[in-house]
Parts: structure tokens; sequence; C-alpha cells
């Protein structure tokens, strides 16, 4: 039946199958869906149970004596009410059928021969439009659904259209050529973002300064080779451990319970001073960058930090600080020299400056 929708332009409805998983009984209707140009891109296709049928039959409230039956287009039973036999084509009956030309579908309504014919009519009537009414409906059903479907895939499409400019649609995964279009971006996309994350995973190991990832719950997922170079662990060493394990203990407290609120608040740090351990036990002066990656609720997902070994810098500058201590305390011992100096040369001078004045 979907092939025979695929190859025409109508709806079509099956008879009557088995279908265990729907325990029981049912109709298959398929509609057919069209792309722009017209032509059946693919078929929508809904299973409804014939009990459900027999159901609104039912629903119809007949009255005493009467009968009702759907057939399908060959002719077999799809619902009744009564469900027990009755030859409607007997003489002692009344009977209407309507035939639908969509689905060749009839609708039958019998009562005993003696009833009102008047009343008759007017039920007939309604029943036989109710039950075109059902069919109808589950073709409109079918017809929503599928606009509903198709409008995302559309919308989809055009969004990956940039990227497909120079990349003709050549696989045909889907047989249909807006999904088939939306595949292909979606595995440029794929190849894009492999080439991306390979280019950044290149550049962060390789970064002269000390980096790492930490989770959400504040461990450690990803360090660099110059934070392992630095402080001298292996990888599976530091993984799943926080960063407050590799600070001294004054340091940790200081990042974790002043800089740390601060980082959680507004979502960045910048130069705070630190002290981490190395594996040997040698103290790294560092200064600590922090950047938080968030959700679209503001919610923490990742923190990637940045780490800058100022150790030797500030060896140098309190190397520098003793030199120029020391320099300042030859400085005075120099004029203290001097002013010692000049007093004991001015009293021999002095001296024989009153000697030859006698």
């Amino acid at each position: 039946m979907i092939g025979q929708v695929l190859a025409g332009s109508d709806a079509a409805v099956s008879a009557p199958t088995q279908a265990p998983a729907m325990g029981g009984e049912v109709v298959l209707v398929a509609v057919p869906v069209h792309d722009a140009a017209g032509q059946t891109a693919y078929a929508l296709a809904a299973a409804i149970r014939t009990e459900r049928l027999a159901g609104l039959l039912w629903g119809q409230q007949l009255s005493l004596g009467w009968f009702a039956a759907i057939n399908d287009a060959r002719g077999g039973q799809v619902a009744r009410v009564p469900a027990h036999a009755v030859n409607l084509n007997g003489p002692d009956w009344l009977a209407v059928t309507e035939r639908s030309a969509l689905t060749g579908w009839t609708v039958r309504i019998g009562a005993p021969r003696d009833g009102s014919d008047a009343n008759l009519r007017g039920t007939l009537g309604t029943t036989v439009g109710f039950g075109f009414l059902v069919l109808g409906g589950s073709v409109v059903l079918a017809l929503t659904i599928a606009r509903r479907i198709l409008r995302p895939v559309q919308a989809l499409t055009s969004i990956a259209q940039p990227f497909l400019r120079d990349r003709p649609t050549t696989r045909r995964v889907f047989g249909i050529s807006e999904l088939d279009a939306l595949y292909q971006a979606l595995d440029v996309l794929s190849g894009e973002l492999e080439k991306t994350q390979a280019r950044f995973l290149s550049f962060f190991s390789a970064a002269p300064v000390m980096l790492f990832v930490l989770d959400e719950n504040e461990r450690l997922i990803a360090v660099n080779d110059a934070w392992l170079r630095t402080l001298g662990y292996a990888a599976d060493e530091v993984l799943g451990r926080t960063p407050w394990e590799f600070h001294t203990s004054a340091s940790g407290a200081q990042v974790r319970l002043v800089a740390w609120p601060e980082f959680l608040r507004v979502g960045s740090l910048d130069r705070v001073p630190g002290q981490y351990v190395t594996k040997a036990g040698d103290v790294r002066e560092v200064l600590v960058s922090l950047r938080a990656d968030r959700d679209l609720e503001g919610h923490i997902l990742r923190t990637i930090g940045a780490i800058q070994d100022v150790t030797e810098q500030r060896r140098a500058e309190a190397g520098l600080a003793r030199a120029v201590d020391e320099a300042e305390r030859a400085n005075d011992a120099k004029t203290r020299f001097l002013a010692a100096a000049s007093h004991d040369l001015r009293q021999p001078l002095q001296a024989l400056s009153f000697t030859s004045a006698c």
C-alpha cells in the first residue's frame, strides 16, 4: 500500500490487518506528502484499530433493532453493530449504502422495514456522514502531521545551506532532497568540528603556560604538558583531583575561601597569587587566572584556568632587593668612612697650621 501511495498521488486505506503489537486488528491509512516541485516525497501512515470504528458506530445510538456495518474496498467487513450476523439484503430490511470515491469503503445502515422512513433517512444520513467525517479526519490528521514534520526539516536545511554552497548534494540516503541536504550538512559540520577540536587540543597541549580544565564538581579533567612538566606529575596522578590539593595549605585556603567564591559570582579571575607544590616538594610561586564556561541557565559547566609560574621572577626580584639593600649599606659605610677619614686628616693639618703660625 505504501508503494501504491508513493507511485501515485492519492491517499489509500488498507483492508483490516492483524497487528499483535497493537493488540488486534488495525486499518492502515497512508497519505502522500509532496515536495516543493509537487512530486510525492514520502508517505505518512497511521494505524486505526477496527474496534474503534465499531465504537464509533455504537456511539451513534442507533434505534433498537437497527444495524450498521463498515466494509472495505473489497467488500470485507471491517466493523458492525450489533456484532451478530444479519442479512441486510433480506426483504424485511431497508438498507442504505454510501461508498467513498477516495477509498472505495462503504458504510451500510439497515433498519426494519416497518420503521419510519423519515426517521430512517435522517439517521442514516447522519451516520453515513459521520463515518465519512472519521475517514476524512484521519486523512487531515495525517496531512497535518506531515506538514509539522516537514517544516522543521526545511528550516534546518535552510540553515545548513551556507555549508553546502561548494558541496553539491551527492549522497542519497533518504531519497528526499531536504533530508539528504541536511544529512550532508551535518556530516560536513561534524568533520569541521573534529578538525577544530584537534587544533584546540594541539594548542592546549603545546601552550607554554600551564593550562587546566575543571568539571562542574571542581575536579581536573584536563591538564597540558607545561602543567605536568612544571609540577613533575603524570596525567593519571592528576586527573580527578581538585586543584587545591596541589597548593600549599595557606595558599589553598586563601584561594578556596576568598578567590573561588568571587569567581563563582563573576565568572572570571585574573592573576591571583598562589603557591603550588611540585611532586618533589618544591614550592612554586604562581599567578592563577580563571574563566567560566556556563550553560544557558548560568550554571558553570567547566572552568578553564591558566597558571603563570613566576618563581624565577620572584627570586630575581628578591635577589635585586637584596642587592639594593647591600648597596645601600655599602654606601652608608663609605659615607661613614669618608667622614672619619676627613676628621682624621683635619687634625694633623690643623696642628701644622698652628706651628707655622708660631
